[in-house]
């Protein structure tokens, strides 16, 4: 039995050896077109949460609960199932991910206002994720908003567009954790070099046969990088001069909110745009300080506040320009502590404040929608 075994071996082991010059043969004899054979595939991808998850996150000084639906839209504990009444885009100003569930004012205005003509609450959902901007909110308006066929759609960006124009000067151009278009290119193994193959065998095997342990030391590794402020998804995108005019960001910020307003009304879908809550003013010493810490333009901190300022402005224009229902957050929310826990995020106090005022615009626009509770009227 051992006998017969070694010759097993050595058989293999020899057959092996022989198929190396082999393949090098094959490979000089066959036609090769790299143009043909590497493959890159262009895509466009949704920003959304991941699909139907649970988890405990933690917020901005507590631990909080993030729920979503089957396509990676936010719920909260008493979503109603069927389809959504009102869909809200954004970036993590939306998404309101350092509020508790209850509190996050997507889900309080579903709390807060009753559909007349199907007799029920507002059905409403959450399509915020930290980092977007406009143009992700309208892919996602495409990708998954379309087909919940809501009665509105709701859209509030500014400092994600204003920080990615600011350092690229286009939507376009971006780190790969917020590019619009990504590509993937496949190289056939025959045209790798060895080092290449080899590293590729040993990568796979790794993965094959120690998963948990690869699977752990890179989520520990993240979480290191993470830890320490090593990792800037920014990082050869900073620069010292503006890339574009402010002009010419005000523009590309214009139309891709204009391009979300067209594709809402294409499919019957009543638009609203909001301004953003902030608290970026001179004197606000936490806007300042997270503008030194993170933002790191080279340009002076007023200057920053101007531009700021004026992205707003654009949003009131272009609502203005195509008769477009505006809700003016910016103004509605003092710019306090107790509202605004940084520059832009709302605490649950502010949350509920831009609820109350989201829900009294709407019910006032609205003949089919009412408030459910004469309380929130008065305030």
């Amino acid at each position: 039995m051992l006998r017969i075994l070694k010759l097993t071996v050595i058989n293999l082991a020899i057959c092996l050896i022989f198929l190396i010059p082999a393949d090098y043969l094959l490979g000089k004899l066959s036609v090769q077109n790299p143009a043909v054979d590497i493959e890159t595939t262009k895509r466009l991808e949704l920003r959304l949460h991941n699909p139907n998850i649970d988890i405990g996150r933690q917020g901005h000084e507590k631990r909080v609960r993030l729920r979503t639906d089957d396509d990676g839209m936010i719920i909260g504990p008493d979503t109603q199932q069927g389809n959504a009444d009102i869909i809200f885009f954004g970036g993590s100003t939306t998404e309101c991910i350092a509020a508790d569930e209850d509190q996050r004012f997507p889900y309080l205005v579903g709390q807060q206002l009753f559909n007349r003509d199907a007799n029920r609450m507002v059905r409403t959902l959450n399509a915020g994720r930290a980092g977007n901007h406009s143009l992700h909110s309208h892919m996602n308006l495409i990708g998954v908003g379309l087909v919940q066929q809501p009665e509105i759609v709701v859209l509030m960006h500014n400092i994600n567009d204003l920080s990615l124009l600011t350092k690229t000067g286009e939507y376009w151009l971006a780190p790969e954790s917020r590019r619009v278009l990504h590509s993937t290119t496949t190289v056939p193994p025959r045209y790798m070099s060895l080092g290449a193959r080899l590293g590729q065998l040993f990568n796979d095997a790794g993965v094959m046969l120690y998963p948990n342990i690869i699977d752990s030391a890179a989520k520990y590794l993240k979480r290191m990088q993470r830890g320490n402020n090593t990792v800037d998804e920014w990082e050869g995108f900073r620069r010292s001069d503006m890339p574009a005019t402010l002009p010419e960001m005000q523009q590309q910020f214009a139309s891709s909110i204009t391009n979300f307003v067209g594709t809402a009304r294409a499919w019957n879908i009543e638009p609203v745009l909001m301004t953003q809550f902030n608290r970026i003013r001179l004197d606000d010493e936490v806007a300042r300080y997270q503008y030194d810490q993170f933002v790191k333009l080279g340009i002076p901190y007023s200057e920053w506040v101007d531009m700021y300022a004026s992205f707003n402005e654009v949003i009131r224009e272009v609502a203005a320009e195509n008769d477009v229902l505006l809700i003016d957050l910016a103004n509605e929310i003092p710019p306090e502590d107790a509202y605004l826990l940084d520059a832009v995020h709302v605490t649950d106090e502010g949350s509920q404040l831009a609820a109350i005022a989201i829900s009294k615009a709407l019910a006032a626009h609205r003949a089919d929608f009412e408030l459910r509770s004469a309380e929130v009227n008065e305030l």
